[in-house]
């Protein structure tokens, strides 16, 4: 069975093309379907979990991907996320995740706390 564990990498390679070709209808359906498998945490756990683990924690890890996370990420998603954004991006450098975090609330109207 093919499941979102084995689509992940892909949709994280299809992510960073439509990222880098400005696709925003690509994008879009990236993201419309992560978000759907995110709310399925209530009645499939392991399709929320590929949804968290395999694909948006990914984004954090390289700078491109993460410029997306504010364009892209729900608040209600980033607020379940957001320890593991945070953990992720200061691997790579101090500071990295306040200015994600910066950028993430004046684009959302947001008022996240690092």
């Amino acid at each position: 069975m093919l499941g979102f564990y084995n689509l992940a990498p892909a949709a994280r390679i299809e992510c960073a093309r439509h990222c880098g070709q400005e696709d925003r209808e690509g994008l879009a359906r990236i993201f419309k379907f992560t978000e759907w498998c995110f709310e399925q945490k209530e009645l499939n756990q392991e399709v929320w979990s590929a949804a968290a683990g395999a694909f948006l924690e990914h984004l954090a890890d390289h700078d491109q991907n993460a410029e997306i996370i504010p364009l892209r990420v729900k608040p209600e998603i980033f607020a379940e996320m957001q320890s593991e954004f945070k953990k992720r991006r200061e691997r790579y450098g101090e500071g990295k995740f306040q200015k994600l975090l910066e950028k993430y609330n004046a684009l959302n109207g947001t008022d996240f706390k690092g």
